[in-house]
This record gives structure tokens, C-alpha cells and sequence, in this order.
């Protein structure tokens, strides 16, 4: 039994879902200056947001937030478990890739699919689902888990786990264990620490007992545990002791915290997204100055790290006209590509506070160039089926998906030039939301 590789399995074929901060809740009726825009801001951060809305009443669970109650760990052992980690919804998404490409590494669900793929030969493997957890509980989420396993922390950390699993002896039938651990993940301040770093070496203290008593109800994601006294173990190589005077005793009740969402509103929702695309919030400018004669620039600066640890710095410059009202920016850029010219528009929400600036851009994450995990095109409704199923809605209740991109600037200081302001409103003129021109915010606003 080998649950932190099990663990790790599990995270890197299954969705990952991301919650949002709190956002600020009455931002659709602040109205601003355009004359506010003028100066210099640099950038602060990035905030990604989902909103659905749905044809009939729909729940919504949490699966990375912290739960309702908790599984309490009692004995040689304290700890208190408010994660919930819904193991059985996401083993509904995974189609046991068994056989294994040796030339690439990747995984395939069949023999034929393999073969098909791989110019090398292909493997099985035999103990894939073997003993996988059905249930785990633990002091921290998922996600930060799985950060600190295999991209390490410049701080030590203890993670405490609950969890049970099954499996099948000899005869075949099916039995099942509780097992406790206890893993102290050091502070790694270099790659090369982090290379030389075995997520399975680290279990500090190990805790297990058979039969355990339990209730789970897969529907609405609650966990009960009675009372079950666990013993300590000692593993060396491929043997293990137990001390059965070293005991710790798990009990209590948690479940995933949910969200109602009305039928025909646009509702603010924990979504579908892989978080390590956005945590460096590398995307957008790193600089804006916006000028009162209707024209700005800017700069953006990304810093990549390669596998030895080395960082190269890369910095674009861009430049542009706008145009505001109270409530809407237009941004235009002329953009070359291939020894082509084109322009480029794009309409955002924006609104100042103080020396704070919000740039919102909203798009359709089942635009027309959404694609499947094989890479084909996929239509806007089947791309609302893929998420509806996902978020576990009724069918055909998802009927809108909506992205929202918020870019944070603060000004710089003393960056606003005391001079009138040229451009005017275009309330009455507002361009219109331009679904291409969505697909290039980057391009257009950090050049990329």
C-alpha cells in the first residue's frame, strides 16, 4: 500500500478545479473618470473567474475548499481534517490508461490506442487501480498538497492524511484498510534539492487498522467516521511491524461545502481550469502608461526558468490608441505578424478607485476555437455538455459560460500629468464586444 503514489496518479490524470478569491461584489455599477486612466500603472496581479448560468436550480460542490465539520485525529497523533478530497467523482472521469508508450512515456486506455501511437513497444500495468484510495481526508487541500509533494516549499511543512482504501486478496475478495500518515515535507530553497526529493521517503509516522466503520454518501460528498483506533506501523524494505501500543483514534463527521445557483442568473462559480497556467500571472503588460492625448504604451516582462534552474528574462514593448467612457475602454493596436499588418480592437470593463485600476475581459470559453483532449474542434454546445457534465449539473441545464480575466495595476507614484483630458466619452458609440479580437487580449494588450 503505497498511498502518496496513488495520490500523485490520481492528481496528474484527473480535472483540476480552482476557486477564486472573493471578488468585489458591486464592481458592475461602479462607473469612473476616463480622465483617471491618465498615468503610469504597473501591474499588481491577475484574477480568473468562471459565471454560469443555468436553465433550472443547480448545485454547485467545492471540491478544493475547505469542508463543513471535520475528521478529528485523536492519540499519539493530533490533527484536524476539514479537506474532503472526492476521489470517486474523479475516477468517473478516468479511463484506467493501462498501457504505456516506452518510448514517451504516455499512457493509452488500450492496447490498439497504444500501438496506434507509439513507434516503440507498449507496457501494461498490471497494478494500475489496484489499491487506489476510495476516500481521503486531509489537514490542506488537494492542490497545495500536490505543490508541495513535487514542486517543494521554501518553508518545512506537516501534512496530515486520512484515507481508505481497498483491495483484493489472493481468493479475490475485496477488503478494506484505514490508513493515517503523518508527512513532514522539508524546506527545499534550490531545484536541486527539489530533484533530489523521493515524495514517498518522507512519511514520518504510519497508522493503519482493517475494517474500518464508515459512511460515505457520494451524492452530496459526506464523509462520517465512527470512532476507528488505528495502530502504528513500521515499514522496512518489503516487511512492516505493528506497535499496538501506539495507537490513534479518527472519528467525526465533514462534508464539501456547496453553492446554490439560481436558474437564469449569471452566477460566479468555482470552474474547470488547470491553476499552474495562471499562478505566475505572467500573462498581460507589466507597465501601462495611458496618455491624455489617446495614446499608450506599455511594457511586459516574463521571467521563465528552465529544468536546470536557470532564468531567462524576456521584455515586449507595445503601443496603441484608446478611447473610454464611464465604463468601457477601447483599446486599438496595429499588430504585424508573418510580414502582415492587421488592426486589432478590444472593448474591456474597467474601473478606478483611488490608485487602484481594474481591467475586466470577459470571453466564452467555448469559443470557435475550442478543442477536445484528441484536439478536434468542439461546438459551443458540446463544449457546454463537456463542462455541464463535469460540474455534475442536470442535462441540459448549463446554458451560458462566461470567463472573466481581471487585471490589477496600482499607479505609480506621481504618475498622473496635470493636463485636460482629449478623449472623449462613447456611450452612445460603444464598439461592440469582438469575439476575435477577445482570442488576442494578449496580443493585443502585452503583444504576445
Amino acid at each position: 500500500m503505497k498511498p502518496i503514489k496513488i495520490i500523485a496518479g490520481l492528481m496528474l490524470t484527473s480535472l483540476l478545479f480552482w476557486s477564486c478569491e472573493e471578488l468585489l461584489k458591486d464592481e458592475e455599477s461602479i462607473t469612473s473618470n476616463p480622465e483617471d486612466l491618465v498615468g503610469t500603472w504597473t501591474r499588481d496581479s491577475v484574477q480568473i473567474s468562471m459565471e454560469a448560468t443555468v436553465s433550472s436550480e443547480q448545485t454547485l460542490y467545492h471540491f478544493f475548499e475547505e469542508g463543513t465539520g471535520e475528521v478529528a485525529v485523536t492519540g499519539d497523533q493530533t490533527a484536524s481534517l476539514t479537506y474532503l478530497w472526492p476521489l470517486s467523482y474523479f475516477e468517473s472521469f478516468d479511463d484506467r490508461d493501462n498501457y504505456r508508450c516506452n518510448d514517451d512515456g504516455s499512457w493509452y486506455e488500450s492496447l490498439e490506442q497504444c500501438q496506434d501511437n507509439c513507434s516503440s513497444t507498449c507496457e501494461f500495468d498490471s497494478s494500475s487501480g489496484g489499491n487506489d484510495p476510495s476516500i481521503l481526508v486531509s489537514n490542506v487541500d488537494m492542490i497545495s498538497m500536490m505543490k508541495a509533494l513535487f514542486e517543494g516549499s521554501t518553508t518545512a511543512q506537516t501534512i496530515t492524511v486520512f484515507g481508505i482504501n481497498s483491495d483484493r486478496d489472493s481468493s479475490g475478495i475485496e477488503t478494506e484498510h484505514a490508513f493515517f500518515e503523518v508527512l513532514n515535507i522539508p524546506a527545499m530553497s534550490s531545484l536541486d534539492e527539489l530533484e533530489e526529493f523521493d515524495p514517498d521517503s518522507f512519511r514520518v509516522a504510519e497508522y493503519v487498522s482493517d475494517n474500518p466503520t464508515y459512511t460515505y454518501d457520494s451524492s452530496n460528498f459526506s464523509l462520517t467516521v465512527s470512532a476507528i483506533t488505528m495502530y502504528k506501523v513500521t515499514r522496512t524494505d518489503s516487511t512492516w511491524s505493528v506497535d499496538s501500543t501506539t495507537t490513534v483514534s479518527v472519528s467525526g463527521s465533514l462534508a464539501l461545502t456547496s453553492l446554490t445557483i439560481p436558474a437564469n442568473t449569471s452566477t460566479e462559480i468555482a470552474f474547470i481550469f488547470d491553476p499552474t497556467k495562471f499562478e505566475d500571472d505572467s500573462d498581460g503588460p507589466t507597465q501601462l502608461t495611458m496618455n491624455a492625448d489617446g495614446t499608450f504604451s506599455g511594457v511586459s516582462q516574463e521571467t521563465h526558468q528552465d529544468s536546470t534552474g536557470n532564468e531567462t528574462t524576456m521584455t515586449d514593448t507595445f503601443s496603441g490608441t484608446w478611447t473610454a467612457d464611464s465604463v468601457d475602454i477601447t483599446v486599438i493596436q496595429e499588430i504585424t505578424e508573418d510580414g502582415s499588418t492587421f488592426i486589432d480592437t478590444m472593448t474591456l470593463r474597467y474601473y478606478v478607485v483611488g490608485n487602484n485600476a481594474t481591467f475586466i475581459l470577459e470571453e466564452s470559453p467555448c469559443g470557435d476555437d475550442r478543442m477536445d483532449d484528441q484536439g478536434n474542434l468542439m461546438s459551443e454546445d458540446e463544449c457546454l455538455d463537456e463542462m455541464e457534465s463535469a460540474l455534475l449539473f442536470d442535462e441540459g441545464s448549463l446554458t451560458a459560460m462566461t470567463a472573466k480575466m481581471r487585471y490589477y495595476f496600482q499607479r505609480s507614484s506621481s504618475s498622473r500629468p496635470f493636463i485636460p483630458m482629449f478623449v472623449q466619452e462613447n456611450s452612445n458609440d460603444r464598439i461592440n464586444l469582438n469575439r476575435e479580437a477577445i482570442r488576442t487580449w494578449e496580443r493585443i494588450i502585452a503583444n504576445r
